[in-house]
């Protein structure tokens, strides 16, 4: 009875598989004879069944039926399985017929079909033995499909260099069969690869030839793809402008085609470029419109990916309610496709906003959640990540206990899939828990144990922390040296991790984090009585910092050189590309192979000890490229020979329990002292008194006499704190390079009884000594040139239209008001300088600073300024609405204006914020200063705010804005010779006495940076 049954349902079988090749096999044309020994040869048990059937079929046998069968194999109605056994059936029969040409198409169809089903190795036999008979027969296009299918199996193996080999033949067979569509198709499959493979040249190459190609063949729908695909290769290599450039070109295409799936992905990628640069807001609304279209398609996962970019901005935008809501909406989404994992990584999205918000309860549930999820997927990896997760909730919670136990979980699931950098972060943690119970020695075992392990996996971030902590417990042991060394071994990770990945925008974040190593180490250096060591070690923070900043924001310094340097720069950068991503992919297959590993690690350190010899054999050559990419850390001694007679140099490092202060006269290092005030309350002190100076908060219109009386009592206690401290002597100038908060602070108003620090000393800052010395040497090369021939150029008052603007990156579109008062400024310089070139209103253009800025002695912006505290070098100059036709946007920014090369002696920019750049530990005012040093110009003179709006005299018809008046003073000095540092103090000093201007408000936002002469 059984067998009867199992008889019956294997006819049911067949005969259902028959009826449905039937219909299939009518739409090919097939004789109903034939149509019935297909049915039988699919229900063949074996193949020496099928082929006892073929050769019973005799004379039915052909050429044509073999064609049948293959192109029913390729219709795509059947399963994969079913496809499979169609090839073979057709392969067997050209056997039989004994006719190459479709035995060569079977065994390429089958090596497809194998392929497909994920058995690589006998796809690759299938390929192999399709291009012998191809290559036979002299079939170019056969061969050059057989080439792509093995490029395309070594590919999905990881074997780049062994796919580009496939690839480049296949184009080459392609191109003798004069076949441009699969020259294209081949092409961009290898543009693919080299991108993978870290070969981004090779790679941009391949697609605009690749474009070309589908070009002849009027294929737009190509065209647009190798635009998305230049466009991926820009992004690999950080150069986010060309990417957006590429993907609005693929864009418009896509968008004329009606390819809206395609259009919806290129609006997903330019969210991802906004992201990369840090514009958040930008992303989110990329992200929104990809989700809108992918919704209107019914692609639920894709939908499901944007909504969770979308919560990942909100919560860098801090936006945590916002992140929390589209969290849920991402994971409703992803919960109806039946997506666990996107389920998974919106819990731990929540769950991360909930451990920002301290909100320990919800943050344990939803890693708790996201654990379940991923049990049950087998992801023991994101299981781990979750525990070690878990772990911080509960540090943060001060329950130690439970911190460790989770930590535990995480070390014992990534040691189970070799996930060596996992296990050493959860050592780590463990480590933290016991420093928390000041068990030193447990903590050092930890951190011990942690230590070979982000060695072996090449995580210098890792082992720089762990370095640091124990420091951290070495000090608090009093082994004050060990501390030292360890943190010495910290500072060596991070000088030497050039390659860290992220966004800008959090490269700069995890620098600042970083700056506590170089902070402690000088902290540790000074109580140990080395004070020389604690200079360097501020300064080479600063250095870190600078030069993290600059290559952030694009400046390149093979710019500088010649066509071989040039060359030599490009080949050895490309060669540390690349061990990176070699390493980075044996990290990822093989984390567990030590000799590929050693091997991979070797290769990098070879490739970037030859790139820093290269570098440090430029910068003998062309010592005017230390400007350019921030060089080396500047001494103590090379810091004393910048200083000149009667002045000294000035700096600060604030430290989170105290501010540091070193104080450099012309024969060297002279005092160090230490401000007992934690870094909160100094920043709090400084916004409150620069917040006094501008005339803000209520008491000023309620009692002014009160407020000024206070404004004078935190002046003197800031002077009292930071400067009385410093000074060695009777100097008449200060060189003050500031720190953090003190970037924002306006020392020149600063008081000493009754006198402002500004009536004794001429002031000029500085972001750095290293900088410094770069704008002292400019100066001294520019004195041995001639000077421009032009006096001066000024752009003020622009025309800025109804549009709205974008900082990008990192801003929210903004709308500009008009400046009235920078007109004046306008006029009174023309006055000073009778052939100066003035361009206000809608001449104010961008297109003109582009091109004409070389030729004078003085710059002056007097326009709208923006700073991006994020990434600096976006910082921006706004300038007339663009006219019609223009490849410009408005913005000159500071990345921008950098790669000029300028001969001015001084640049103004009197913006309402022109001179603020970063508030940020160590990073000191950089942005339009910093840039305008790179571009040749030696001094800058900036502002910290609008006096306009600040000055709290009325103005009085006729009256000048104080801007005017201190422009039409200070260039007058200037002309007369006068130094510049002392030209801006007896304009100040004369403002003070001028019962319109005497106000702080009216000439403190105005400061000198680099040269003072």
């Amino acid at each position: 009875m059984n067998r009867i049954r199992i008889f019956c349902w294997r006819g049911m079988v067949v005969f259902i598989l028959g009826l449905g090749l039937w219909r299939v096999a009518a739409a090919q044309g097939m004789s109903t004879v034939n149509r019935g020994l297909l049915t039988r040869l699919l229900a063949a048990p074996t193949s020496r069944a099928r082929h006892a059937l073929l050769v019973s079929a005799g004379a039915r046998i052909d050429a044509a039926f073999v064609d049948q069968v293959l192109n029913l194999a390729e219709d795509g109605h059947q399963s994969r399985r079913e496809t499979l056994k169609l090839t073979e059936i057709a392969l067997n029969a050209a056997q039989l017929l004994n006719a190459p040409p479709q035995v060569a198409s079977a065994l390429y169809d089958r090596g497809a079909a194998q392929a497909a089903l994920g058995d690589t190795v006998s796809a690759g036999a299938s390929y192999a033995q399709a291009l012998a008979v191809y290559e036979k027969l002299g079939d170019h296009d056969g061969q050059a499909n057989c080439l792509r299918g093995e490029g395309d199996l070594a590919s999905t193996q990881g074997q780049n260099v062994q796919a580009c080999a496939l690839y480049a033949k296949a184009v080459a067979q392609f191109t003798a069969a004069r076949d441009q569509q699969g020259v294209a198709d081949s092409y961009v499959s290898l543009a693919v690869t080299q991108n993978a493979a870290g070969e981004h040249t090779q790679a941009f190459a391949s697609y605009g030839r690749a474009r070309d190609a589908y070009r002849t063949i009027g294929s737009r729908q190509g065209e647009a793809d190798c635009y998305k695909g230049e466009g991926d290769v820009c992004c690999a290599e950080n150069d986010h402008r060309q990417a957006t450039a590429r993907y609005l070109k693929a864009l418009a295409i896509y968008r004329s085609l009606g390819r809206r799936e395609s259009e919806a992905y290129t609006i997903q990628s330019l969210g991802d470029v906004s992201f990369q640069t840090g514009d958040y807001v930008g992303a989110m609304n990329d992200y929104h419109r990809a989700r809108l279209i992918y919704e209107s398609l019914k692609k639920t996962a894709s939908a499901a990916s944007c909504a969770e970019g979308e919560a990942d901005m909100a919560v860098q935008m801090g936006d945590f309610a916002q992140g929390n809501d589209l969290y849920g909406q991402a994971f409703a989404l992803y919960r109806g496709v039946g997506d666990t994992a996107g389920e998974s990584a919106c819990y731990k999205g929540m769950g991360e906003i909930a451990f920002f918000t301290h909100n320990h309860v919800r943050a344990q549930q939803m890693y708790s959640n996201a654990i379940d999820l991923d049990h049950a997927r087998g992801d023991v990896n994101g299981e781990a990540t979750c525990w070690q997760s878990k772990g911080d909730v509960a540090l943060q919670a001060l329950e130690p206990h439970d911190a460790m136990t989770y930590y535990a979980n995480g070390e014992r699931l990534f040691r189970k899939v070799a996930n060596v950098g996992g296990e050493a972060d959860c050592l780590k943690g463990e480590g933290d828990v016991y420093l928390y119970l000041s068990e030193f020695g447990n903590a050092l075992d930890r951190y011990g144990m942690a230590l070979p392990m982000y060695q072996q996996v090449g995580n210098r971030l890792g082992e720089a922390w762990d370095f640091h902590s124990r420091s951290i417990c070495f000090e608090n042991l009093g082994r004050l040296k060990d501390a030292l060394q360890a943190l010495d071994g910290a500072r060596a990770c991070v000088e030497t991790s050039r390659e860290w990945g992220g966004t800008p925008g959090l490269r700069s974040v995890v620098m600042e984090q970083f700056l506590v190593i170089y902070h402690d180490a000088a902290r540790i250096a000074l109580a140990l009585g080395q004070y020389h060591k604690a200079f360097r070690l501020a300064e080479a923070g600063r250095y870190r910092s600078l030069n993290e900043l600059m290559t952030n924001g694009g400046i390149h310094v093979y710019r500088y050189l010649d066509a071989a340097e040039h060359a030599r720069g490009d080949a050895l950068e490309s060669a540390l590309a690349q061990a990176n991503a070699r390493l980075s992919a044996t990290l990822a297959v093989h984390p567990q192979d030590a000799a590929r590993l050693q091997a991979g690690e070797q290769a990098r350190q070879a490739a970037l000890k030859a790139l820093d010899v290269f570098e440090k054999q430029l910068y003998q050559k062309r010592p005017m490229l230390a400007a350019a990419r921030g060089l080396r850390t500047v001494d103590a001694a090379m810091t004393s020979d910048l200083v000149p007679e009667g002045a000294l140099f000035i700096e600060y490092v604030v430290c989170a329990s105290q501010t540091l202060i070193f104080t450099v006269a012309p024969r060297g290092l002279c005092a160090v002292e230490t401000a007992k005030i934690a870094s909160a309350d100094l920043a709090k002190r400084v916004q409150a008194y620069r917040d006094a100076c501008m005339h803000r908060g209520a008491e000023w219109k309620h009692s002014p006499l009160e407020a000024a009386r206070k404004r004078a009592e935190l002046g003197q206690q800031l002077y009292d704190l930071l400067v009385k401290p410093a000074l060695r002597g009777r100097p008449g100038q200060l060189i003050l390079c500031p720190d953090g908060p003190l970037c924002e602070l306006p020392f020149d108003a600063l008081m000493n009884g009754s006198r402002y620090l500004v009536a004794d000393y001429a002031l000029s800052y500085t972001p750095s000594a290293n900088l410094l010395r770069a704008a002292i040497e400019r100066a001294r090369l520019q004195s041995k040139a001639p000077l421009p021939p032009a006096t001066a150029v000024v752009f003020a008052n622009p025309e800025y239209g109804h549009r709205t603007w974008t900082l990008a990156p990192g801003h929210e579109q903004f709308a500009l008001t008009p400046q009235p008062d920078t007109q004046d400024q306008a006029s009174v310089l023309k006055q000073v300088f009778p052939t100066a070139a003035v361009y206000t209103g809608i001449a104010a253009q961008e297109a003109r600073a582009d091109h004409d800025l070389d030729r004078y002695r003085y710059i002056v912006f007097a326009t709208h300024g923006m700073m991006d505290d994020q990434i600096p070098l976006y910082s921006a100059l706004a300038l007339a609405q663009p006219s019609a036709g223009s490849n410009t946007d408005g913005l000159l920014e500071a990345r921008e204006l950098a790669h000029m090369k300028l001969r001015a002696s001084l640049i103004a920019m009197t913006s309402c914020t022109g001179g603020h750049g970063p508030g940020r530990a160590g990073n000191g005012q950089l942005g339009m200063a910093w840039a305008a040093t790179v571009a040749g110009i030696p001094s800058a003179l900036l502002t910290s705010w609008d006096p306009s709006v600040s000055c709290a005299t009325p103005s009085v018809a006729g009256q000048l804005s104080p801007a005017a008046c201190l422009l039409r003073d200070f260039f007058t000095q200037l002309s007369a010779g006068r130094p510049k540092a002392q030209a801006l103090r007896a304009v100040q000093l004369s403002m003070m006495k001028n019962p319109q201007y005497a106000d702080p408000a009216c000439w403190a936002p105005f400061f000198l940076t680099g040269d003072w002469q």
